[in-house]
């Protein structure tokens, strides 16, 4: 509070002491004698109420008030009526109590006015001082007073603005690093991830062709697929941590991405989606390296390598979308279709791609794990997961995977949804298009 400073304390007894000496000085300098001791005294004593202008500015408002009645009742020297209320009221206008200022003015330029006209003799009642004078002296006070206070209140403002300032651009520096942080853990998440995925698969489904045929080749294969899962545990971590996951203890059932079974290679990370281009497999394409549909050819190569049997329908004028929206259509179908692999057992799925009335539209849809009686994907390893991982109470959890895909549909205003659909699963996106490329 202001009161409590020590340099507010400090103007205060100045202001009290400025004001008991020129009162006594008015004193001093006036034609009567022999009551000059008390007038002094009260001088003193309505400079001393100042001290609590602060803390009390209407209680010292009214107490000058009332002092300077009872000076000119006990018939002291002449002091004028406005100038020893100068103080009060210059405080009480500061305090934000300028009604209160304004009022005792008037109160007492009234009583001033009705001595000047009643009494014959003015000069002997009151004070020789005129009335103008009187009246400018009360308004220089209150306006002293307002102009303090709001030149206090706007360097208040400016210092608030100043914090609200930079407050903002903290929380914009925050936002844009964490932003970063979560594009580097897609990122990482989608590349390396799904390379790392693709790799294990692949090297499970060597494992098995090769059989027991030759030990040490069999043995080197198991080293890889160990190394890829331990390379993709590691890499889950990361981006946990970018991600500012506090929940380090998280179960594989919480996570659709983790929880397969580190023999087939599918490792903690989700399957992985969409990155800069790490391969074939990343979604690299004849750009060298540039993510988007024109690579689909490629990731779609690399999945049926698996024996899953894909079908893939486009509308509209897929080849002419945004490089941004391109990139993100490209991951999201690459984080889906990994994700089948890895957790759907699923020996077929269906592509559906539009680009029409200003809207983006995908769907990968996988049939379910191939029942006992039917064919399956011979090519997928044995010990490869054949059903999403569970969790009591969230049989379809939404993990890294799922997550990364949302968010860059979110990025360009768009929604993905992902779910259970008949006994396999399905991913629908929406995003919309710029009038150019719808």
């Amino acid at each position: 509070m202001d009161d409590a400073r020590p340099d507010a304390r400090l103007a205060d007894a100045g202001l009290a002491l400025a004001t008991a000496l020129v009162l006594a000085a008015v004193v001093a300098a006036g034609p009567r004698e022999g009551t000059t001791g008390a007038a002094l005294a009260c001088c003193a004593g309505i400079g001393a109420l100042l001290l609590l202008r602060r803390r009390a500015p209407v209680l010292v408002l009214v107490a000058t008030v009332a002092a300077i009645f009872a000076y000119y009742i006990a018939d002291l020297p002449p002091l004028g009526m406005v100038l020893p209320a100068a103080g009060a009221l210059l405080s009480a206008a500061e305090q934000g109590r300028t009604r209160w200022a304004v009022g005792a003015a008037a109160v007492l330029l009234a009583v001033a006015s009705y001595f000047r006209l009643a009494v014959p003799d003015p000069a002997d009642a009151v004070s020789g001082y005129g009335y103008v004078t009187e009246l400018a002296l009360a308004a220089a006070a209150i306006a002293l007073g307002a102009a303090i206070r709001l030149t206090r209140q706007a360097r208040e403002r400016t210092r608030r603005i100043e914090e609200l300032t930079a407050e903002r651009q903290a929380r914009a520096a925050a936002d844009r690093l964490q932003q970063e942080r979560l594009r580097t853990a897609r990122d990482l998440h989608d590349s390396i991830g799904h390379a790392l995925a693709v790799a294990s698969l692949h090297a499970g489904i060597a494992t098995d062709a090769l059989g027991d045929a030759d030990p040490p080749a069999r043995e080197a294969l198991e080293q890889v697929r160990a190394s890829t899962t331990q390379a993709l545990a590691e890499l889950r971590g990361t981006v946990r941590l970018l991600r500012g996951q506090a929940e380090t203890g998280r179960t594989a059932g919480a996570d659709p991405t983790a929880g397969a079974d580190p023999a087939s290679g599918a490792g903690p990370v989700a399957g992985a989606g969409p990155a800069a281009g790490a391969g074939p497999v990343a979604g690299a394409g004849p750009a060298g390296g540039a993510v988007g549909l024109a690579a689909l050819d490629d990731l779609l190569a690399d999945a049926r390598g698996t024996g899953l049997e894909i079908t893939v329908r486009t509308e509209g004028g897929i080849d002419r979308l945004p490089g941004g929206i391109d990139a993100a259509a490209c991951r999201i179908i690459q984080e889906s279709l990994t994700n089948i692999l890895r957790h759907s057992g699923a020996r077929r799925a269906d592509i559906d791609l539009a680009a029409r009335d200003g809207w983006l539209t995908l769907s990968i849809r996988d049939e379910g794990p191939a029942d006992a009686s039917g064919p399956s994907r011979t090519h997928l390893p044995t010990s490869a997961p054949t059903s999403a991982p569970t969790s009591p109470g969230d049989p379809w959890p939404a993990g890294a995977g799922i997550r990364g895909m949302r968010e860059r549909a979110a990025l360009h205003g768009g929604t993905l949804d992902a779910g259970p659909k008949g006994s396999g699963f399905a991913v629908h996106a929406r995003i919309p298009l710029p009038r150019e490329s719808s």
